[in-house]
């Protein structure tokens, strides 16, 4: 009698994968999955286990086979803001397991405020049909951690929060993971998440009505059409980003699904759905939808091997620090009443390791950057001179006004945010504006002063400094 054939995917378990503010997306596996190193040895002796569909593989003896109850589980649309689903995918890892790719419990030194946008509102749900789990065994045999990780290891500084140690533990990371793949599901999904900026009209009330409408009989989706027709559903349409992962079942319908948009054939799109759901089997339900991790530091202290811990403390005290940063999207908004036609403003953060200003886009108004460095953004205003009847005295009476978006990668201690407006006669305003994810600090027309430091207790916590 031959050997079983081996379970490839098996290999998945103990490698590493990539998760840190500014780039992971623990939505799409495929991202995830795109940089893999080796963390934990698998075991080159096999056990044979028998799936779903009735096949016998071989897998490493230091994992394990549990084979699901099978059945489709539909997880409802949620509609939530980025910084609220962010919470509450932090805190329960049963609801990161049904609606992303990732799934880490609250200990696992990651945050999903890195996949999401403190500036949008989200629309996520899930159908799943969940065949088997395989995850690693540390009950089993000893845990074995590749030696080139331990020797990588010993290699970096005690953690201590400066800039040059900070950007070794990054350059590590980047290189070898942050986190290890402990337990892989296996089966089919429909995964749907859809965002769009907040705006005074793009509200998470409207968003909602939207996204039901758009998705109406899609699983268990169900939303008023007829608003349809109307102008603000045609601007969601324009502006609203949407994702869909389908893994498993007939290849047709598959690639519809991913490739297709529901308004584009609404009826169509639904009967695709259904003919997705409806011939889910143990044949073609075998795909990859979902992985669990935990940290690198965490791994080597739960193997139980006190040769690890010295590795493991290092790795803990430092993603400790980087994964508690916070990446939050915003505005810097400025004013001028003046006479001079090109006023130019700063804005710097204090400088700490990870601490970034990061220009995104133009907003409103011609203001563009001059000056970009890690903690310091320097922009130009094209401004509308205000005409002065009388040399040295300006009449306030035609402004200029523009905005631009930015990105504030930030720890959440307290910090000080530096402003400097132009020095020349006139009126100016400078406003750097991370609501509702942080904070707006504030240097208006009524504040006299061109330069400010300005305390805040955190660039992560909403709130209302300066004048």
């Amino acid at each position: 009698m031959g050997s079983a054939v081996q379970f490839t995917d098996a290999q998945l378990l103990g490698q590493s994968v990539v998760l840190l503010p500014r780039g992971s997306d623990a939505f799409d596996l495929d991202i995830v999955l795109d940089q893999k190193r080796r963390i934990v040895t698998l075991s080159e002796d096999q056990s044979t286990v028998t799936f779903p569909d009735g096949d016998t593989y071989a897998i490493p003896k230091n994992t394990k086979l549990t084979n699901s109850a099978g059945g489709t589980t539909t997880n409802s649309m949620r509609v939530e803001t980025g910084t609220d689903l962010a919470s509450t995918l932090d805190t329960n890892a049963s609801f990161s397991a049904s609606y992303a790719g990732v799934s880490a419990s609250t200990s696992s030194q990651y945050s999903y405020a890195h996949s999401l946008s403190t500036a949008k509102v989200y629309g996520v749900m899930s159908v799943d049909h969940r065949s088997f789990f395989l995850e690693l065994d540390y009950d089993g045999s000893p845990v074995v951690v590749n030696e080139k990780l331990l020797a990588a290891v010993e290699e970096l500084p005690d953690w201590k929060v400066d800039q040059a140690t900070f950007d070794q533990y990054m350059n590590f990371f980047n290189d070898w993971g942050t986190h290890v793949m402990e337990s892989c599901v296996f089966g089919a999904r429909y995964q749907l998440k859809v965002n769009n900026e907040l705006t005074r009209t793009q509200t998470k009330e409207k968003f909602e009505l939207h996204v039901k409408a758009e998705y109406n009989g899609i699983a268990d989706v169900s939303g008023d059409v007829s608003i349809k027709t109307s102008s603000d559903y045609q601007a969601y349409r324009q502006t609203r980003e949407n994702q869909v992962y389908v893994r498993g079942g007939t290849d047709a319908s598959r690639v519809e699904l991913s490739t297709s948009q529901p308004d584009n054939n609404p009826e169509q799109y639904r009967e695709t759905f259904n003919e997705w759901a409806q011939t889910l089997n143990n044949s073609n339900t075998a795909s990859l939808v979902n992985i669990r991790v935990d940290s690198i530091g965490n791994a080597l202290r739960k193997s139980g091997n006190p040769d690890y811990e010295p590795a493991a403390r290092k790795l803990i005290d430092a993603l400790g620090y980087i994964s508690a940063l916070r990446v939050i999207q915003g505005q810097i908004s400025v004013e001028s009443f003046g006479i001079t036609e090109q006023p130019e403003y700063t804005c710097s953060l204090h400088s700490v390791p990870g601490m970034q200003l990061k220009y995104i886009s133009a907003g409103s108004g011609n203001l563009s950057p001059v000056d970009q460095e890690p903690t310091l953004l320097k922009l130009r205003l094209q401004a509308n001179p205000t005409p002065s009847l009388e040399p040295g005295v300006i009449v306030p009476q035609s402004g200029t006004s523009a905005w631009v978006n930015v990105q504030v990668t930030t720890p959440q201690e307290a910090s000080v945010v530096h402003l400097e407006k132009p020095t020349a006669k006139g009126w100016y305003s400078l406003v750097l504006d991370l609501q509702p994810g942080g904070p707006k600090v504030q240097s208006t027309v009524d504040d006299k002063q061109t330069t400010r430091d300005i305390p805040v207790d955190s660039l992560a916590i909403s709130g209302t400094y300066g004048t």
